[in-house]
Formats: structure tokens, sequence, C-alpha cells
């Protein structure tokens, strides 16, 4: 197994704690994970949330980790390879008590909890980090730790359908994912501007920058590697899990891509 390229290799570390955040879809894409999660999440006959341990994957600098760490009895494991984005992380989880920051390879970790033993798994913006010849391994380690009857909930960007044979339309489609999330970046900044929100239109002129760099990150297959979700649902199918999803954005084109949520689960346990 190859070595993984670390996101600090090829994005600015500090810039991406502090702007990504406002990547386009990306707050209602957190928003939507957690509300499949309180939905499904086991209560008292009064509703009242019970305890629940749960494992994050690939949790970067913790911007969905402080958020998850926030609900009610919850009991986090947050697992980072990269040792910057991990810094950052250990940094983030000191103000809440009931989470912990795991230095592991999200492909080959195994909990010392044992198999079974999460009935909740997130990645937020992490699977396309695996390169596809590591997917079955990182598969392998979902399906360890995920209970039975378990959920894994992913939210992760997605190219646009094209011929995966012809190099050509890849790399029109990684521009095209890419291209559209600068846009939206840049017509916030204009707007900001306007409305005389300096601060904020720079946040989004950082985030271009930020984008930019995955985008060409992706071109090079370093450390992204952003597939369609006809290649993702097909790679779920071939390793026993099935699945339901929603979009995020963007909503009124799909010639572009965009983000999605996948509530994912054994096959077995429908």
């Amino acid at each position: 197994m190859a070595r993984p390229v670390e996101m600090s290799e090829y994005i600015a570390i500090d810039a991406y704690d502090t702007f990504e955040e406002r990547h386009a879809y990306f707050p209602e894409m957190m928003g939507e994970m957690l509300r499949r999660f309180a939905a499904d999440r086991p209560t008292t006959p009064k509703g009242t949330p019970l305890p629940c341990r749960v494992l994050e994957l690939g949790a970067g600098t913790g911007i969905f980790t402080r958020r998850l760490a926030k609900q009610p009895l919850v009991v986090c494991t947050a697992v980072e390879i990269d040792a910057n984005c991990f810094a950052a992380l250990e940094r983030t989880l000191l103000r809440y008590p009931g989470a912990r920051a795991v230095a592991a390879d999200s492909r080959t970790y195994r909990s010392a909890e044992g198999r079974g033993e999460f009935p909740y798994i997130f990645s937020s913006f992490a699977d396309h980090h695996i390169r596809p010849e590591d997917k079955t391994a990182y598969l392998d380690g979902v399906a360890y730790h995920l209970a039975p009857d378990g959920r894994f909930i992913v939210g992760d960007e997605f190219l646009p359908d094209h011929d995966a044979d012809d190099p050509d339309a890849w790399r029109d489609a990684v521009r095209r994912y890419h291209g559209h999330i600068i846009d939206v970046s840049l017509r916030r900044a204009e707007e900001l501007t306007a409305a005389g929100d300096e601060p904020g239109a720079h946040a989004h002129r950082e985030l271009v920058k930020l984008e930019t760099a995955a985008m060409e990150s992706g071109l090079a297959r370093q450390g992204d590697f952003k597939v369609t979700r006809t290649a993702y649902e097909r790679t779920l199918t071939e390793h026993g899990f099935a699945f339901t999803s929603v979009t995020i954005g963007p909503t009124d084109r799909d010639d572009v891509g965009g983000i999605h949520v996948y509530e994912i689960h054994r096959e077995t346990s429908l």
C-alpha cells in the first residue's frame, strides 16, 4: 500500500482551517449529516438521546468533528493521518472532553475497542482522498468497525459523469467541478464586496486559492481522487453496502457534479 499524500503537502492547512467552512454547499452538507444522525440515533421513551460512540475517519483539522462533538452524549473518536491536520485537530478537540484524536491511517486503523463497536461512522470531505486501489482496505475497515445495524454517513464531492477511460474527458470533469465551486466563491466575494463586507469577501477569495490547489492536486492525482457518483456507488455495492443519498448542491444542474450525503449500511442489515 503506497504512502498517502498528506493534504498539507498541497493545501495551506491554516488557511483551510480558517476558510473551508465557507466552501459552497459544505455547511449544508454537514448539517444534513448531523440531521440524519439525530433522526436515527436511539433515544429514551421521552426522546432524550442515549449515549452514543461514533468514529470519524479522515477528520482533517476538525471542522466537522467539533460539530459532531457538540451533539449530546456523543463520545467521538476522530482519526487523521496528516501530521499538520492532526495538530490542528488536537487543538480543536481540547474544548470537547467527549472527543479524542487518533493519529492513524484510515485505510488500516483498527480501534482497540474491537469489531462492530461503532453504531455510527462519519466521513466529511474525506473519502475522495482514498486512492481507488485502496478503497477495499478502507471499506474493510469501515465494515470492521461498524455495528451490524450501524450507519456510515458520508458527505463528499463528486465529479460529473464522464468516460473514465478518456483522459481528456476526466480532466474536463475535474475542471468542471472545481470550476463551479470557484465560480460560486468569486460571485460571493463580489456580492460581499458590494455589501461592504471586506472580511467576508477576503474569505471567499482565499477559498478560491484553496479550491484551485485542490483542482491542481486532482489533475496531478496527488492526494485528491474524486470520482463520479456512479463509480462510488458501484464500489459500495461491490463491497456489500446498501445506501440512500441526497443531493446538497448544486440542485439546479447536473453537468458539474456536486456535493452529496450518503447514508450507508451493510446489505445484510436490510
